[in-house]
């Protein structure tokens, strides 16, 4: 395992889109640090001896085109369905990701935010990896965060 996670992240996130999705996902390199054009934040928090979150972040573009795949609709999905199917995307990458983490370590609900005015935080956390994609609609990065202050509200 890498100090920061990135190979972990990227291996895991590039194995399940080639499961869901029929078009290719690509790592970039550079600096991870500003985010895609935003529109959706997936996050799921993990409890147990990992504490902390997985984080996806893409632009309402990409994430409504992954919502029509999952769902198998050519029609455009409302906000309902997008929230659905980026939660379920979050919680399946966290959770294979969560098997390399220290154990034993369990998934929280997902949380799904759109909108491109604001910022996801989590108080006493700091990211341990940032791995951002492109693919032929956007930008995707996902996060892994660990909680560094146990004392801190979890927000």
């Amino acid at each position: 395992m890498t100090a920061t996670y990135d190979d972990d992240v990227a291996e895991t996130v590039l194995s399940v889109w080639e499961t869901l999705f029929d078009f290719p996902l690509n790592r970039l390199g550079g600096d991870p640090s500003a985010p895609p054009d935003r529109g959706v934040t997936a996050l799921v928090q993990l409890e147990g001896a990992w504490q902390g979150a997985v984080m996806l972040q893409c632009s309402t573009t990409l994430a409504e085109e992954l919502t029509a795949l999952m769902f198998n609709t050519d029609a455009t999905p409302i906000d309902e369905d997008v929230r659905d199917a980026l939660g379920e995307l979050a919680n399946m990458v966290a959770g294979n990701i969560k098997t390399v983490l220290t154990q034993p370590s369990n998934l929280g609900l997902p949380v799904v935010a759109f909108g491109n005015d604001y910022e996801v935080r989590i108080l006493g956390a700091e990211a341990v990896s940032r791995v951002c994609f492109d693919c032929e609609f956007g930008r995707l990065r996902v996060s892994l965060m660990r909680r560094t202050d146990p004392e801190a509200p979890a927000k």
